[in-house]
C-alpha cells in the first residue's frame, strides 16, 4: 500500500527554515549523518576505477616526474606534452565559440513571429544575462577557460549554479570531478538519488556560520596547535530523506564535517515549483495553484517533489559503459 501522508503546508514552512536541523533531535542527527557518510563512501567506492584513470591522466598532463626503476635503477623519465598540447588546441578552438566579444547568451524564438516582438525580447534577455555572466558574476569567464583545459583531460566538468544570499547575486561555480561524488551506474544528473559535493571551508567562516544559525552549534576541532586555521573537508550531499517517516523521502540537503561525521545543516531541496499536485490528468505545482488564487492546500495530496537541479554537467565523450563519468 502507498503510504502518502505528506502535509503540504508542512513541506511549506520547512521552505521558510535556515536550518532545519535546529529541530530535530541528537538522535535524529546522528541517524541522518551516519547514513549520510555511509553513502557517500559508497558512492565514492563505486568511481574508483575512473578515479585512477583520471589521476593518471592528470599527471600526464601535468608532466608529473616520477623516479623509474625500469629498465634500470634512475632510468630517464622524458615525457612529451601530447595530451596538454591537445587539450590547448581543444581549448583554443572552443573558447571564441563560446564568448565572443559580450555576446555570450543568444535568443532563439519559436514559433510564428510576424511584428518581431519576439525576436526583440530574446535579444534583450541575451543581453542582461551576458552582462550578468560577465560583468555580476565574479570569476566566470575565467571559470570557463579553465573548464575548457580541463574538459577533454578528465573527461568531464560540473558547474553549480545558484543564488548567493551574502552577495545577493547568481554564482557559477566551476566544479571539479574528483568533488563531486555521484554513483558510477547512475546515469545523469536528473535521475541521480543523491550526489555528494566536496569542498573546504576555512575554521573563521565555519565559526561565521554558525552565529549566523546557518550551521547548528557544533564542537568541532580546527587543526592543531601548529596551525590553527586548517582548512576543514565539508560534504554538501544532494539527497532524499523521509523526515516525516510517512513512507515518502523529500528531498533535502545535508552538509557535513567530514572528519568528525557531524551534520551542521539540513535545509530543503526543493521550491513551490517543483511541489506538484495531481488534478485529474494533469500534474499541477504549488506555485501554479497559488498564481490561481489557490491558498488552502490541507485538502490536497502530493503526487510528487522533485528536488532542485544546482549541477550542469559538461561532458566530453560518453563512456561506454553508459557510467556517469565520462572519457578524456
Amino acid at each position: 500500500m502507498v503510504k502518502n501522508f505528506v502535509n503540504i503546508d508542512q513541506l511549506l514552512n520547512r521552505l521558510k527554515k535556515i536550518n532545519l536541523a535546529e529541530d530535530l533531535d541528537d538522535a535524529k542527527i546522528s541517524q541522518i549523518s551516519l547514513r549520510c557518510v555511509q553513502d557517500y563512501q559508497a558512492d565514492e567506492t563505486s568511481r574508483k576505477e575512473w578515479m585512477d584513470r583520471s589521476r593518471e591522466a592528470l599527471d600526464l598532463a601535468m608532466q608529473t616526474v616520477t623516479v623509474k626503476t625500469f629498465p634500470w635503477e634512475g632510468a630517464a623519465s622524458v615525457k612529451y606534452p601530447l595530451l596538454t598540447t591537445a587539450a590547448l588546441q581543444f581549448h583554443a578552438r572552443a573558447y571564441p565559440s563560446i564568448i565572443m566579444g559580450n555576446q555570450v547568451v543568444k535568443g532563439q524564438v519559436t514559433g510564428e513571429d510576424p511584428d518581431g516582438r519576439k525576436a526583440d525580447k530574446a535579444l534583450r534577455i541575451g543581453r542582461f544575462m551576458s552582462y550578468q555572466l560577465l560583468e555580476e558574476m565574479e570569476g566566470w569567464e575565467e571559470d570557463v577557460d579553465r573548464l575548457l583545459i580541463c574538459l577533454p583531460i578528465l573527461g568531464c566538468m560540473f558547474k553549480k549554479t545558484y543564488f548567493d544570499p551574502n552577495i545577493k547575486k547568481n554564482r557559477s561555480d566551476l566544479v571539479f570531478p574528483q568533488n563531486l561524488v555521484i554513483n558510477q551506474k547512475t546515469k545523469n544528473l536528473s535521475t541521480a538519488s543523491r550526489l555528494t559535493y566536496l569542498f573546504t571551508l576555512y575554521p573563521r567562516e565555519i565559526i561565521e556560520r554558525m552565529m549566523q544559525k546557518v550551521f547548528i552549534d557544533a564542537d568541532i576541532p580546527f587543526g592543531d596547535e601548529q596551525n590553527t586555521e586548517t582548512p576543514q573537508d565539508m560534504l554538501e550531499q544532494h539527497c532524499l530523506i523521509d523526515l516525516d517517516e510517512d513512507g515518502y523521502k523529500e528531498p533535502y540537503i545535508a552538509t557535513i564535517h567530514k572528519s568528525t561525521g557531524k551534520l551542521l545543516r539540513l535545509t530543503a531541496n526543493y521550491d513551490k515549483d517543483t511541489i506538484f499536485i495531481k488534478i485529474g490528468d494533469e500534474l499541477i505545482s504549488v506555485m501554479e495553484l497559488e498564481q490561481r488564487g489557490l491558498d488552502d492546500f490541507s485538502s490536497l495530496k502530493v503526487a510528487r517533489i522533485a528536488p532542485v537541479a544546482y549541477f550542469t554537467k559538461f561532458p566530453f565523450i560518453p563512456s561506454p559503459d553508459g557510467g556517469i563519468y565520462d572519457l578524456g
